[in-house]
């Protein structure tokens, strides 16, 4: 078992061993963490990323465990970097603020336009797809500011035509995952704050992807390719 955890530093090229002494542990409080440590226990059969460069050695700091009691693999660490650093550099102080406020709001009317529905302030997917409990109109405008209402939801379905899904969402980068089916033939998804997408959709000639995009599922479709229509076999592109 190794025990591994993050540090509090960022730069484009690799620091140097001295760069890094007295750099303290990384601290998560994104999102509902609060307070521990990017600090974890990892099995060995778990192999380290070939990505990863050997630096050098350094004390481990007073307070640091000598194992976690999170359990989990390499993986993890690294997206524990990249979720802290993206609630303190990508994410607006109001949108922090109305997250971590949401934990004590209780039960909320919301109403895409198709009627009220009452959820908890702090639900963190919506199923606005018409195969869930949330109904939105079957055709004219969507209210998606009825997403305003519930500031923890970080994940949606959603299928059909965009309908104003993009602007939405780039107005409102707490959301980071999206499911989107029955996509239109071009998905404009660049001013998003998106970190995963899966998408489907026998027409799609075109994705526009945002920049801090981590992982992009092109899920299967039907069309005939001597039709001239694209063919997905459940392809999953993780990367960086």
């Amino acid at each position: 078992m190794t025990s591994a955890y993050a540090l509090r530093w960022h730069s484009v090229d690799r620091p140097s061993l001295d760069e890094l002494r007295g750099v303290e542990p990384l601290t998560l409080d994104h999102h509902a963490h609060d307070g521990r440590l990017a600090h974890l226990s990892i099995g060995s059969w778990h192999a380290v990323p070939p990505g990863f460069t050997w630096i050098g050695t350094l004390p481990v700091p007073d307070g640091v465990p000598a194992l976690s009691n999170t359990y989990s693999g390499w993986q993890s660490l690294a997206d524990d970097v990249v979720g802290q650093r993206r609630w303190d550099r990508k994410l607006p102080a109001a949108v922090k603020a109305a997250y971590r406020a949401a934990a004590t709001r209780g039960q909320v009317d919301v109403d895409f336009g198709a009627g009220a529905a009452t959820l908890g302030a702090a639900t963190p997917r919506l199923d606005l797809s018409g195969e869930g409990s949330m109904r939105v109109p079957t055709s004219g405008p969507v209210q998606w500011s009825a997403l305003d209402q519930l500031p923890r939801c970080t994940a949606l379905t959603w299928a059909g035509p965009d309908r104003g899904l993009a602007r939405a969402l780039a107005d409102r980068p707490v959301v980071s995952s999206l499911t989107w089916q029955d996509a239109p033939p071009v998905v404009g998804l660049t001013d998003t704050g998106l970190q995963h997408l899966s998408l489907s959709g026998a027409d799609v000639r075109e994705v526009r992807l945002p920049r801090g995009l981590h992982s992009l599922e092109l899920a299967a479709v039907d069309r005939d390719p001597a039709y001239g229509g694209p063919c997905w076999r459940g392809r999953s592109a993780p990367g960086r």
